[in-house]
């Protein structure tokens, strides 16, 4: 079964450390986080609905972006 390209930028997006963790929500909703501006420190409190807001934005641009790249790309990947 193939992957939604939105998760295949996210799984991207994350820095080299963090590519072998658990792909749970908590993970999606932090790499989300991280592209609002969320900088993911041990002692940061969880992420508001802001940053969240700001990284789906920006989620939606990779997505259009990379769709406008690659036209004839599958939708999925995997």
């Amino acid at each position: 079964m193939g992957e939604s390209l939105s998760t295949c930028l996210l799984d991207q997006s994350m820095p080299s450390n963090r590519q072998s963790t658990r792909r749970d929500l908590a993970f999606y909703m932090t790499a989300v986080a991280r592209l609002g501006g969320y900088l993911d420190r041990s002692n940061d409190p969880p992420p508001g609905t802001t940053v969240l807001w700001r990284g789906f934005i920006r989620l939606a641009d990779l997505v259009e972006g990379f769709q406008a790249a690659n036209p004839s790309a599958s939708p999925t990947c995997g």
